[in-house]
């Protein structure tokens, strides 16, 4: 999390983050960035579950498969946010992949 302050006419206040520890956790493995020409940013953040498969043999089982045409992504949540933000994200990603980029032996 980032320690930001907010404030206007000169006077700063810390942001403080509240109940995180409440909000349900999703595994997140599927995402899409799209942009309006109003420099409007609309992350979406979904999940894709492989699908059940029985059968005894793998033909079996990649034949349901085929069957299926398509797997869907369940969306968890959708974000808009303005071009300051995204490059606020971009930052806070780029620094978190740096620290993992200097861990890494």
């Amino acid at each position: 999390m980032t320690n930001s302050s907010l404030g206007n006419e000169g006077v700063q206040l810390p942001l403080v983050w509240d109940e995180g520890e409440t909000v349900a956790v999703y595994i997140a493995n599927q995402f899409s960035l799209t942009g309006t020409a109003q420099q409007e940013f609309f992350l979406t953040v979904g999940q894709v579950v492989p699908p059940v498969t029985v059968g005894e043999s793998p033909t079996e089982r990649m034949a349901q498969l085929e069957k299926l045409g398509y797997i869907t992504v369940r969306t968890l949540a959708r974000y808009s946010m303005n071009e300051t933000r995204l490059r606020e994200l971009h930052n806070l990603l780029g620094a978190l992949i740096n620290t993992l980029d200097a861990e890494t032996p």
